[in-house]
């Protein structure tokens, strides 16, 4: 007869291997089987324009993510605050995919904009069938350096963070949830692959976890996720919304117009670039949704970063943050000095 002890370890070892491989297999066919027709729970009716609401899309991931969504035959919002660069990115878009319903645009500080005009912006697009918002918008909006202890920061930078990363988000998707509600699922409403769906994705960021010299930041981008996730579990738990979905984005180190080395910003040699990532954030929230997942983390390497993170003693996930985040304040500080 077999000893009791040995049988106990032979099972929790074969639990440690099928949890490994499952978690293998998971993450193998999340990061690189990627559809070619991405977000068909969320289109409309045949030849029917469908349109996503996109914050922060004159560049940067929410200009990748409008690239992707134009090739995949969705319209497009652009929602910023520069007329010319909005203008711009709207002009990149229809040579992508010349069958895709013209891009619209709405101009707006998410920083500054009052309660009417977000509701005024969202009238305005309400003759539309948008199935898709896309809460992008967000950066350190203090004044230089960016990078520095919170005792420096004035009333108006920690205000200007809040309204910009969360108070914005919330505002606007509170106002866009009738929209995305009325759309009526072909089938059940608690089936991931029901066709007209609605889904609202919220980009937050690693710097949740807490960064040095970017407090605010990262405190802003925890509340988008906390928001992401409680707002999942809300629509979810109700008929007329639970053909609603809702997912966050997680991103690490991605390089764009404004973080990159040209604007002083240290930046991994390997981080992925702005297009590319707004193409996996597309590609992949639908796979995500069916998983299950109130949140994912579309780059493989921001995948394993974020995994490791979460099982590194603290000390040493900690000091590894720190010297991160001092390589970059150091490095915008001399930029700033050289352009002094």
């Amino acid at each position: 007869m077999a000893n009791p002890v040995v049988l106990a370890l032979a099972a929790i070892g074969a639990a440690v291997v099928l949890q490994f491989t499952h978690a293998a297999l998971n993450f193998l066919t999340f990061h690189f089987l990627k559809p070619t027709h991405a977000l068909q729970a969320y289109r409309g009716a045949p030849n029917a324009p469908t349109y996503a609401l996109i914050t922060g899309s004159s560049g940067g991931i929410g200009l990748g993510i409008a690239h992707e969504l134009t090739r995949q035959g969705f319209g497009v919002i652009l929602l910023g605050h520069l007329p010319d660069d909005i203008a711009a990115a709207a002009r990149s878009l229809p040579a992508l995919n010349p069958a895709a319903p013209p891009p619209r645009t709405i101009i707006l500080n998410a920083e500054t904009a009052s309660p009417d005009a977000i509701a005024d912006a969202v009238s305005s697009i309400a003759d539309l069938d948008v199935s898709i918002l896309v809460n992008n918008v967000g950066s350190n909006p203090v004044a230089e350096p960016n990078f520095r202890p919170l005792a420096t920061y004035a009333a108006a930078d920690v205000d200007a963070v809040i309204n910009l990363n969360a108070r914005f988000m919330a505002r606007l998707t509170a106002r866009m949830l009738p929209l995305l509600s009325r759309r009526r699922p072909s089938g059940p409403s608690d089936t991931k692959t029901t066709p007209n769906r609605a889904l609202i994705i919220n980009v937050a960021s690693l710097g949740m976890v807490g960064l040095p010299w970017l407090t605010m930041y990262g405190a802003t981008k925890a509340f988008d996720f906390a928001l992401s996730a409680g707002l999942a579990r809300e629509l979810a738990a109700h008929p007329a919304t639970a053909h609603v979905d809702c997912l966050a984005v997680v991103p690490g180190d991605v390089r764009s117009q404004g973080n990159s080395a040209e604007n002083g910003i240290a930046v991994p040699a390997n981080a992925p670039v702005w297009d590319a990532y707004g193409r996996e954030i597309v590609l992949k929230a639908e796979g995500a949704v069916a998983r299950g997942w109130l949140d994912m983390t579309p780059h493989w390497r921001h995948d394993l970063e974020r995994a490791l993170l979460a099982r590194l003693p603290l000390s040493v996930a900690t000091k590894g943050m720190t010297d991160m985040m001092r390589v970059k304040k150091d490095g915008l500080e001399a930029f700033y000095a050289k352009r002094r």
